[in-house]
């Protein structure tokens, strides 16, 4: 699938402009300020129904607008869609051929990007609530009953916290944990799941690469098996719920080196942007559809023959890719053979 056409109006700072794109390579150049990466949320936007970077819809608005629009032609190999967003102030309207979409994830067989970002790093050298929150991401998109369990999971806990925060009951709070262990077993085997595909597929990029990281290796970190005395007391001390998968981390080894700890600012980077990669790979595996890759500035600090290497894996997925960037270093070291120039 492939953007061929959108359409702006009251979008953060574009009031109203249009942009036609090549199925193939697209090259945004301008200046900082000039609406690059406010171009690329438009297009994720249509995607996920969702910014990457806001949870507040009306950010969107431009300053002094009441509602705004993004408007898209989709392309398949047999349809062409129209996406139409409308935003007021509270209010959200999604439309595909003119049909009301009432949930985000209906848009994710006509149309799916994955962005890719310099903050992709997080995803090594961030906190565990980021890194749970890419994989919580990922498989919502892919799976619903992952986001049911995931709301499920996420309820229990509340209604649990409550409980030990106020009138402790050991009956009651039983309850929940069974509760809690029957959802906790079916998130941790999805997340387990795909983080054995992410391993597999860095070893695979990493077999090719020059300068390659080592064997890659993806533990993860479960802080729940059942609940035992030993932690319904602990938890009963601190009056929170310290244990499951909203507790539970991953952790990257790279020749049996934590990268976290042992990779350099290049090597996190280089290796943040190749997990996203094969998020791009575990879409086409699940959902047999290939989404629209959109990269913001994502290879500052990387070395020329790590970009180099990575731009070899995007023009050999021949996907649709979007690319920003304040100068023409791409098309100066004639990486691209051939790409639609977009200046801002």
């Amino acid at each position: 699938m492939y953007v061929s056409y959108i359409k702006l109006v009251n979008f953060r700072n574009y009031s109203n402009v249009s942009f036609e794109f090549d199925n193939n390579i697209n090259y945004i150049i301008g200046k900082n300020g000039k609406g690059k990466t406010n171009l690329l949320e438009s297009i994720y936007f249509l995607s996920a129904t969702r910014s990457f970077k806001t949870k507040n819809q009306n950010e969107l608005i431009s300053i002094n607008e009441k509602k705004n629009i993004i408007f898209a032609e989709i392309f398949d190999d047999i349809n062409k869609n129209e996406i139409s967003v409308n935003l007021e102030k509270n209010f959200k309207k999604v439309t595909v051929n003119n049909k009301i979409i009432k949930q985000s994830s209906d848009l994710l067989s006509i149309f799916y990007a994955v962005f890719f970002s310099e903050n992709d790093i997080e995803i090594i050298q961030g906190t565990p609530a980021e890194r749970r929150y890419y994989l919580d991401i990922i498989l919502s998109k892919i799976d619903k009953e992952y986001i049911y369990s995931l709301k499920s999971l996420k309820r229990l806990i509340k209604q649990k916290n409550n409980i030990l925060k106020t009138t402790y009951n050991s009956e009651i709070i039983d309850v929940y944990n069974t509760k809690i262990e029957i959802e906790n077993i079916k998130i941790v085997s999805y997340r387990k799941n795909i983080i054995k595909f992410i391993e597999e597929e860095l070893n695979i990029f990493n077999k090719s690469a020059k300068n390659n990281i080592g064997k890659v290796k993806i533990e993860y970190k479960q802080s729940l098996l059942n609940f035992t005395e030993k932690e319904k007391q602990t938890e009963l001390n601190y009056r929170e719920c310290l244990y499951g998968a909203h507790r539970d981390d991953f952790i990257i080894y790279c020749n049996e080196m934590d990268a976290k700890k042992y990779l350099s600012i290049g090597e996190k980077r280089l290796t943040s942007l190749l997990i996203k990669l094969t998020e791009v790979m575990y879409i086409k595996k699940k959902k047999n559809i290939d989404p629209v890759i959109l990269i913001d500035d994502a290879l500052s600090g990387v070395d020329e023959i790590r970009k180099e290497f990575f731009w070899q894996i995007i023009k050999g997925n021949k996907l649709q890719t979007i690319i920003t960037d304040t100068e023409m270093k791409c098309v100066d070291n004639n990486i691209f053979e051939s790409y639609k120039l977009i200046e801002l």
